[in-house]
């Protein structure tokens, strides 16, 4: 590099509210200058309207697929035909579904009027209805992933000839069209650790959901409660502290956020007319920064190398398999500051569940499953040092890994940021919805990092391939944005550990595109060209500055190329 530093070329994503699609396009930029990626014009008023209540504490929404009922005439198209699919089979593939000529079409262009949802058994006033574009499974990136009350699991779709190819065991192979809504109503109180049944009906259609069931978050002591008796747990707990031989490799990195997110309801002043019609309503997604005061949220992201690579789902249902996860927190003098824990079981893929399966003349069952080999999840923790600890076990093995925690104090009334989060998975932001149609009235967990319309799923890994880019996440908490207008800027600067050569150095940024009025929050996702850094170990560093002359503390993370 001659001792002249290097600009690496920079891709910026910045925050869209309404849950939309959203292309990750490529930077036209050359490696030496730095672009910005420009925002999709929205149809949504972002600043209109005043939030009705938090989705997290009361609405349920659940994702119903339509089906009209099967005609002996139907002609739809199917992605394999029987005689494909004995091909695919003789020639060493895995059986997949046969689809036959009756294969039911989806039932689109449906209203609120053709719908019933009954919550343990008692029909229910639908506040929203979304007719949606999901695909039928995420395949950006070639991760899956899928949450819990808890957390979000990840498993990478790998390609594998013997298994039917990318996706196979959740039944991505083929993806027949469908008609999918998202359906939201307001339920009965919820008491801590109750379950509920959900039901939704069209008449003389066939509807598939996405769950049956909903359940309150049961309370944190009686949770531990409940857990403390089993062996598992105590020996996990053991092993957070034992120098024992490890047969699960894990890793972690945990980050600091100042803000959480959550989706609104937007209600509109509904028109005259019929009045089964519902007036127009849309979910918002908004990012909020925590009161001084409060918690910082602390993300954490795991990442481990279980022993085997698939679930015989044959023996998931005989043993009840499943992987565990258990992380504990300590204050730099030893005292407890908290924990979280989630259990991910093997199962029958809902697939097989499904009003589609029955008109499949199958040749065979699908008998494997991905194991995930990520977890994310977060916890609240008061400014301090802190000792995080985790193991994760499948019953019979175990492994752990442990990182120091340092939480910064932050004054309300001045410039700030987050930790430097690197991204390992980015997918579009409008699965953020999907997932609290999956797990509300609880919170979606962790709290969706998303700009632009893009979410990012931290790295645990800082070790990139020579060439690959570095996709990073962080926010800048302005609080003079809540009342005022003011320019906010950042700048980024990239030192080579070994040398102490500056390798990138760039002049201040604006902020504008981020920005949200009367939000203090500013979420930056940046992509850096690295293919003109050599290999070895890297640091960057990153400011915020305002118009006001303040400038914020430099925050620093870590990378290393191959």
């Amino acid at each position: 590099m001659n001792g002249q530093p290097v600009v690496a070329g920079v891709r910026v994503c910045g925050l869209t509210l309404v849950l939309a699609l959203c292309s990750l396009a490529q930077s036209s930029s050359s490696p030496q200058t730095i672009t910005p990626f420009q925002a999709p014009v929205q149809a949504d008023d972002q600043t209109a309207g005043i939030p009705k209540f938090y989705v997290e504490s009361r609405q349920v929404l659940v994702e119903a697929t339509v089906w009209n009922p099967p005609n002996k005439n139907n002609t739809a198209n199917t992605s394999l035909t029987h005689k494909e699919s004995q091909e695919k089979h003789s020639n060493g593939g895995s059986a997949i579904p046969q689809f036959p000529k009756n294969w039911p079409t989806p039932a689109r262009g449906l209203t609120v009027k053709d719908f019933q949802v009954f919550d343990n058994g008692v029909q229910q006033k639908i506040n929203f209805m979304k007719e949606t574009d999901f695909p039928t499974v995420d395949v950006t990136g070639q991760w899956w992933m899928y949450p819990d009350e808890r957390g979000a699991w990840g498993t990478l779709l790998v390609y594998d000839q013997s298994f039917g190819g990318p996706g196979w065991h959740l039944g991505a192979s083929f993806a027949p069209a469908v008609a999918t809504y998202v359906i939201g109503y307001v339920p009965p109180f919820l008491k801590s650790g109750e379950c509920r049944t959900v039901q939704v009906a069209v008449q003389g259609h066939d509807v598939d959901l996405n769950r049956t069931q909903y359940c309150g978050l049961q309370d944190t002591n009686e949770s531990h409660a409940a857990s403390e008796a089993t062996g598992l747990e105590t020996q996990m707990q053991g092993f957070v502290n034992s120098t024992a031989r490890q047969s699960i490799r894990v890793s972690m990195q945990a980050f600091a956020f100042r803000s959480s997110g959550v989706l609104h309801l937007i209600s509109e002043v509904p028109s005259s007319g019929e009045g089964s019609v519902l007036p127009a309503t849309n979910f918002q997604y908004v990012v909020e920064v925590h009161d001084a005061k409060a918690p910082a949220t602390v993300q954490i992201a795991i990442a481990f190398d279980p022993p085997v690579r698939y679930w015989y789902t044959s023996d998931c249902r005989k043993k009840n398999l499943a992987l565990h996860v258990l992380g504990m927190v300590y204050k730099a003098n030893g005292e407890p500051a908290g924990q979280f824990a989630d259990t991910d079981p093997c199962g029958k893929p809902l697939f097989l569940e499904s009003s589609l399966w029955k008109h499949v003349n199958h040749v065979s069952v699908l008998d494997k499953g991905l194991i995930p080999t990520r977890f994310y999840t977060q916890v609240e923790l008061a400014p301090g040092d802190y000792d995080l600890r985790v193991v994760v076990s499948d019953g019979k093995n175990f492994g752990r890994a442990q990182e120091h925690l340092a939480v910064q104090p932050v004054n309300a009334d001045q410039l700030s940021m987050s930790d430097i989060a690197f991204a390992e998975v980015t997918r579009d932001a409008s699965w953020v919805m999907r997932e609290a149609a999956e797990i509300s009235p609880l919170a979606v967990v962790p709290t969706p990092l998303v700009t632009k319309n893009v979410q990012f799923f931290q790295a645990v890994d800082t070790h990139l391939q020579k060439g690959s880019p570095l996709s990073l996440y962080l926010e800048i908490y302005e609080p003079l944005l809540e009342r005022q207008t003011t320019a906010v800027s950042f700048r980024l600067r990239i030192t080579d550990v070994t040398t102490g050569a500056l390798v990138m150095n760039t002049e201040p940024m604006s902020a504008a595109d981020w920005m949200v009025p009367g939000n203090a929050v500013i979420p930056i996702g940046l992509e850096l060209a690295t293919g003109k850094l050599t290999k070895g170990l890297y640091r960057i560093e990153v400011q915020a500055s305002d118009s006001a002359g303040r400038e914020s503390e430099w925050r620093t993370a870590k990378f290393n190329i191959q």
